[in-house]
């Protein structure tokens, strides 16, 4: 091996050995990909914290509040509250439900879902579900779908019914778009009970975030895969055993 690819080699151990002892020296970064529990939610680490986690273990916008054991931890959105369902860390992914419909469908405020563009963004595809609030129009079918809520007619449906009833915009004084899981779609016109179990499953988004705790792996990770060996086999007398190593 000629001395200049030696002395490299070398030196990228040596600089990968920095990386790793840097990470492990640093008590903030042991301690925010240290996992713990939260409600009914295991093994969860950064960059979720929460009361008892303090916010340098953690990711602004991630905090669960408003938990106590076996229950479903809440995450705030938008100024907007959610139930966290569940959580899958290697994919980045949460299943979280509207708080304001978590047990009633008949909420005191009317919003559309919303996310931070920046942290969330919706699992692709999902179906949206539109629940209509204090009508003049009545469904001309499907009468499982009304429910009583305040004084008119309330209802729910898709823009797909709406337009097999032949009507874009019912005369309503309120419509709210949530989001559901693809499989839950079919569930929900068997009546209002199969509405309020959909909804507390929730929908699925995907999460991003970049902060130091992940910084030390990432560092270490682009170093390894700078080394790229190349075996191959001769098969003369015997054979031989030659291990090539690309530096780039």
């Amino acid at each position: 091996m000629k001395p200049h690819i030696f002395c490299l080699i070398a030196l990228f151990f040596l600089s990968v050995l920095f990386s790793v002892s840097n990470c492990q020296d640093d008590e903030n970064y042991r301690k925010c990909i240290t996992p713990f529990s939260y409600g009914n939610l295991m093994h969860l680490s950064y960059p979720f914290w929460s009361d008892d986690r303090p916010e340098i273990y953690g990711h602004e916008g991630f905090k669960l509040t408003n938990c106590t054991e076996a229950q479903v931890p809440i995450i705030t959105i938008q100024n907007e509250e959610f139930r966290v369902v569940s959580v899958n860390q290697s994919g980045s992914l949460m299943t979280i439900a509207r708080e304001d419909y978590w047990e009633d469908i008949c909420p005191d405020n009317f919003a559309n879902t919303t996310l931070n563009q920046t942290l969330f963004t919706f699992s692709q595809p999902f179906p949206n579900i539109s629940l209509f609030y204090n009508c003049n129009y009545q469904p001309p079918s499907m009468k499982q779908i009304i429910f009583p809520c305040y004084s008119r007619n309330s209802f729910y449906a898709t823009d797909d019914i709406l337009r097999g009833w032949g009507i874009d915009r019912p005369e309503c004084e309120q419509r709210v778009n949530i989001p559901i899981l693809m499989d839950d779609l079919r569930e929900i016109w068997s009546g209002v009970e199969a509405l309020e179990d959909v909804l507390r499953r929730g929908f699925n988004v995907v999460y991003e975030y970049h902060e130091k705790c992940q910084e030390c792996q990432v560092t270490i990770q682009n170093q390894f895969s700078q080394i790229k060996p190349n075996i191959t086999v001769s098969k003369a007398i015997g054979f031989t055993l030659v291990l090539k190593i690309k530096v780039f």
